[in-house]
C-alpha cells in the first residue's frame, strides 16, 4: 500500500518563462489564479492594483524582480495543482510545506481559506517576502517547515509535532517510521527538490511530480 506525503514546492520552479506560460494552461492554475485576482482586488480596493496574470507571464527577469508577487503566485500554483492531484488520486497521508509566508500547505490542510492566506500576503499587509535566493547561497534555510496527517475520522488535515522544521529531515522521519513509502512533489519544482535529497542524502524514499503523474499535464508539459 502507497503511503504518501505531498511536499509542496518553494518559488524556483516559475523562474522560467516556459514553465509559467504551461502552468498557466492547466484549468485548476487558471482558475485558482482568477480567484485569487479577485479577492486580491477586494482587499485592496483603491490602495493598490496588481495584475496576477500578466505578472505570471512577464519576463523573468520582471517576474523575480517582485518577491511578494512571485511568492503569492507559486503558492496559488501550488494550491490549483493540489486541487487537481485530489480530483485523481486517494487524498495523501502527509502534507509537508513552509509554515509562514505564502503557505500553500495552510491552504490545502483548510487551516485557512484562500482568502484569509491573500489577506496575509506581503502585497496586502506590506510586509518584505523572505528571499530566497540569499538562503541558497548560505545553504541555510530561514523557512520552517511543518506536516499535516490526514485523520479520515474527521475529514480533516490536522498539524502534527516533528522535531525538525527541515523538510527533508520531515521526510526522512516518517519514512524510517515507516508512515510514508513515497513523496509526491506539488508545484514545478521537483528537480530542485530531487537534487536537495540527494545532497543531503536521502535516496530510499521514492519520489514522483504530481504533473508527471497526470498522463493528461504530462503529455503537453513534456512538449512544452
Amino acid at each position: 500500500m502507497q503511503q504518501v506525503c505531498l511536499l509542496f514546492a518553494g518559488r524556483r520552479g516559475l523562474d522560467d518563462f516556459s514553465t509559467r506560460h504551461s502552468v498557466l494552461r492547466i484549468p485548476e492554475v487558471s482558475r485558482k489564479l482568477k480567484t485569487a485576482q479577485i479577492i486580491l482586488d477586494n482587499l485592496l480596493g483603491e490602495t493598490g492594483s496588481y495584475d496576477l496574470l500578466s505578472h505570471t507571464m512577464a519576463a523573468d527577469d520582471v517576474f523575480s524582480s517582485q518577491p511578494s508577487m512571485r511568492s503569492l503566485i507559486a503558492a496559488t500554483v501550488q494550491v490549483g495543482l493540489f486541487d487537481r492531484f485530489v480530483r485523481f488520486h486517494n487524498r495523501p497521508q502527509y502534507l509537508i510545506g513552509h509554515l509562514g509566508g505564502a503557505s500553500a500547505l495552510k491552504v490545502c490542510s483548510q487551516q485557512i481559506s484562500l482568502e484569509e492566506f491573500i489577506s496575509e500576503c506581503e502585497l496586502v499587509k506590506g510586509k518584505p517576502a523572505l528571499q530566497e535566493e540569499s538562503t541558497l547561497l548560505t545553504g541555510l534555510s530561514l523557512e520552517e517547515y511543518g506536516a499535516a496527517i490526514w485523520n479520515s475520522e474527521s475529514g480533516l488535515y490536522e498539524f502534527c509535532d516533528t522535531q525538525s522544521k527541515d523538510a527533508i529531515k520531515i521526510i526522512e522521519t516518517l519514512s524510517n517510521e515507516n508512515l510514508i513509502n513515497q513523496c509526491i512533489h506539488v508545484g514545478p519544482c521537483f528537480d530542485f527538490h530531487v537534487a536537495d535529497f540527494k545532497r543531503k542524502g536521502l535516496y530510499h524514499v521514492p519520489s514522483l511530480s504530481s504533473i508527471d503523474m497526470d498522463p493528461i499535464l504530462n503529455s503537453f508539459w513534456k512538449s512544452a
